[in-house]
């Protein structure tokens, strides 16, 4: 849309190119000047350069023969010099020999700015607006433009009756000028009324209008030009999506009230006919060598006989441009498809002319960007060498996994990474282009506020540094915790390294972790290690619980899907601050227990974006051995299963799509040697809204058996959940090509249950389930600030179950 400093600049040459044809025929008389010997060329008035300057740049010259198309340019370029900036009525007199030519300039210096009648906006703004300082030189016509820019600008702030009138005042040395407004009333949009429409639903057209009737007679928007037209735009191109091809959607009348400040708008829909897909064909320009049309037909959801829809042709073309794009062809092209109408019949052909290209090869990996992250921390996460086929999905793939680093990103924590093919001078190879954003932050000292139904109000700090670099040592010793903070020292790894400290009400953090993805550089299988040592603390209502307790984990990657690990565990883990009425299994085990353990685990990830993704599986599959052979005061092995699956149901011709997400989790537990009952603090809880045994409408650990309002737990525990997740607001970077969610909406149904062991046929049959609505919400600051709200409602519980309808979880950081 053209900006209005721009129109600002135009609209005085439109009205001099509409006014100069007609001038050189009318002043000086009745003659015809074209074709005449110009005797004289003469500039009147006042001006802030030179006459023998604007004589110069002028193409009208003494001696010359008259021309209007030269005059016309004339004074085009005397408005269009920055150092002139001249407004000139050109005038032409028959003398002797010929016609004198008279340049009459119409400028003035203006000494005043005055406005009457603002109520509503700041002066100031309207002066910053229009640009307009004292001692400027301006024509009279260039009020007219500026009254324009005014009245432009109040409409769009919804002042639809907004007038602005301008005119001059006499000052000393120069003129001034009075802005008189007439602001009005915001005019509110109370309805919107569609006439004429059988087959379009009025909601579904309403939904797509930037204005919109009141919702609960708060949210309100304001009637705007500029807004309806591009709404009026926006339902003819959804009419035509939608297969009426020759709907005419326009606006019939808009319906003040009495008052002026509310309007119902009425627009007229003419649909016609809907039409049908007829006859689906594919061409191809040359030889197709990758893929038949059959290919191509399994890809594409019309088929002959369906009604005419746009998303569906959209996400065809999409697609077959993937699929040749994932073989290499990455400049395959397929343009709209030729649309051919029946004569007779609201019936159109569609043929799709599909133009593979060449078959391209990676021939080199170029990183842009990089200043102080070593380069194998980057390349290591590229799965394209030179010499593959130019996969699009691996460089898509390769995409998310640097994003998945958050070395990164800017100000917010936004992911700042560019990966895409470029071309060479080689018609058989492209490049890699990945370009980093290396200004993002080196290490971050983050205090952090949250508060959630299950975890309760806690605040702390921490110190993380992510691409954290053990051998690259500082400086000096006095030097190393300025060069901590910066690039100078420890940093470029690709490492983490973190300390945090979190207290709480209800829950209590402690922690110290070095990280290490790449152990001794093994590629392409990793190893991993990291080392962790912590404490933790956790408020009950009889009783407080703590764990302190070092682990070390090795992993390895064996594919790109598949891992497997094995840590080591010793913990100290103490109930003290017991109630009188605390249950007996807790008070068995007041003071300090021992464990020690060792859990080894294969997990499954492939998915097709790490952070927010929409189709994919992961699965966990983990086994702790406690005690034993190991020492220490547990004997006991636990196994975990956990599952989650995304699967996209629906995707619209633009933005995130619709998701499903299945989830499945199963935890088993048993005593061993000399262990009686696998005390309260490592049995499995259910209830709340995290875990793996969530349960949202129920307290968290609120699921039975409770005693005195405490949980017992289980030793066989399942659960499983179903979200419909919704996309509501997104916001889409251009140049990184990034669509981040910002709003998602969630309806869920949770449900599980728990018994003392597998055998425990009793209590397992005993399902508990809840359902409900929430809201996922990402704002971009702090880093993408995480709130989850659920409400749920518990639509089969037992006995003495804890329901909690609403949970929450925000976390802030500073």
């Amino acid at each position: 849309m053209m900006g209005a400093s721009c129109l600002s600049r135009i609209a005085p040459i439109l009205f001099l190119l509409a006014l100069l044809p007609s001038l050189p025929a009318q002043v000086g008389g009745e003659f015809d000047a074209e074709g005449k010997t110009i005797v004289d060329v003469v500039v009147e008035g006042k001006a802030r350069v030179a006459v023998e300057r604007i004589l110069d740049n002028l193409k009208t010259k003494k001696g010359g023969v008259y021309s209007s198309e030269v005059i016309t340019e004339d004074i085009k370029s005397l408005y269009d010099n920055e150092k002139f900036r001249i407004w000139a009525v050109p005038w032409v007199e028959e003398v002797p020999g010929g016609v004198r030519v008279i340049f009459k300039i119409e400028q003035e210096i203006l000494r005043s700015v005055r406005f009457l009648g603002v109520v509503e906006e700041d002066e100031e703004d309207l002066r910053e607006l229009l640009g307009l300082k004292e001692g400027k030189i301006i024509s009279p016509h260039e009020l007219t433009t500026y009254a324009q820019k005014l009245s432009e600008h109040y409409r769009g702030k919804g002042y639809y009756f907004a007038e602005v009138r301008h005119r001059p005042e006499a000052t000393k040395g120069g003129v001034g000028v009075v802005f008189e407004i007439f602001e009005g009333e915001k005019v509110t949009v109370e309805t919107i009324t569609f006439n004429g429409n059988r087959e379009l639903d009025s909601g579904e057209l309403t939904g797509f209008m930037d204005l919109s009737e009141p919702t609960l007679w708060i949210f309100t928007t304001h009637l705007k030009e500029s807004v309806l037209r591009r709404d009026i735009a926006k339902l003819n191109d959804f009419a035509r999506r939608e297969g009426f091809l020759d709907a005419r959607i326009a606006l019939e009348e808009i319906r003040f009230n009495d008052d002026r400040d509310g309007a119902e708008i009425v627009i007229r829909v003419q649909e016609y006919r809907r039409y049908e897909v007829g006859k689906i064909s594919i061409e191809f320009v040359g030889k197709s060598e990758a893929f038949t049309k059959d290919d191509l037909f399994d890809l594409m959801e019309i088929k002959e006989g369906d009604p005419y829809k746009q998303a569906r042709i959209d996400r065809a073309m999409r697609r077959i441009v993937q699929l040749y794009g994932n073989e290499g062809y990455l400049r395959a092209d397929v343009p709209p498809p030729v649309e051919i109408p029946h004569e007779t019949d609201p019936v159109v052909d569609l043929i799709f002319r599909v133009d593979e290209g060449t078959r391209k090869r990676v021939r080199d990996v170029v990183i842009d960007g990089n200043t102080h992250t070593k380069d194998k921390v980057i390349r290591r996460e590229i799965s394209l060498y030179p010499g593959d086929i130019f996969s699009r999905e691996e460089m898509l793939r390769s995409k998310g996994d640097i994003n998945a680093l958050r070395y990164f990103t800017d100000s917010r924590g936004m992911p700042r990474v560019l990966v895409r093919n470029q071309m060479t001078d080689d018609e058989e190879y492209e490049d890699l282009y990945v370009k980093v954003d290396g200004a993002g932050k080196t290490s971050m000292f983050i205090f952090t506020m949250g508060v959630s139904t299950d975890g309760g109000i806690f605040g702390g700090g921490s110190v993380t540094k992510e691409n954290f670099d053990i051998t690259d040592m500082p400086s000096s010793a006095l030097g190393a915790p300025l060069e901590f903070f910066s690039r100078d020292a420890f940093y470029g790894g690709g490492q983490t390294f973190s300390i945090s400290a979190f207290p709480g009400t209800v829950q209590s953090q402690y922690s110290f972790t070095f990280f290490e993805p790449y152990l001794f550089d093994t590629q392409p299988s990793p190893v991993s290690f990291r080392l962790s040592a912590y404490r933790s603390l956790l408020s009950l209502s009889d009783y407080d619980e703590s764990r302190t307790g070092l682990s070390t984990i090795f992993g390895k990657r064996l594919t790109r899907e598949l891992s497997v690990s094995l840590g080591f565990r010793n913990e100290q883990i103490k109930l003290r601050s017991l109630a009188d009425d605390a249950p007996l299994e807790v008070q068995e085990l007041q003071g300090t227990t021992g464990s020690r353990s060792l859990e080894t685990a294969i997990s499954y990830q492939n998915l097709d974006n790490s952070f927010n993704p929409s189709k994919g599986f992961t699965a966990r599959l983990g086994f702790e051995y406690f005690g034993g052979h190991l020492g220490n005061d547990l004997d006991l092995h636990k196994t975990i299963v956990d599952t989650k699956a995304y699967i996209p149901v629906y995707e619209p011709s633009s933005g995130p799509p619709h998701v499903v997400i299945l989830r499945g989790a199963a935890g088993m537990e048993k005593e061993f040697w000399d262990l009686n009952r696998i005390p309260i603090f490592e049995r499995f809880h259910m209830g709340g809204s995290t875990g793996p045994f969530r349960l949202r409408g129920f307290d968290w650990r609120g699921v039975g058996p409770l005693v005195s309002g405490e949980s017992l737990g289980g030793e066989f525990a399942y659960a499983f959940s179903a979200e419909y997740m919704i996309p509501l607001y997104s916001y889409y970077d251009r140049y990184y090509d990034t669509e981040t969610p910002i709003i998602r909406g969630v309806v869920f149904v949770d449900a599980g249950s728990l018994g003392d062991d597998i055998r425990d046929t009793k209590n397992l049959r005993r399902l508990r389930i809840g359902t409900g609505v929430g809201l996922r919400i990402t704002l971009p600051v702090f880093q993408g600030l995480p709130i989850a709200l659920d409400y749920g409602i518990p639509i089969q519980k037992y006995g003495q179950d804890d329901r909690r309808s609403f949970s929450f979880s925000i976390m802030t950081r500073f």
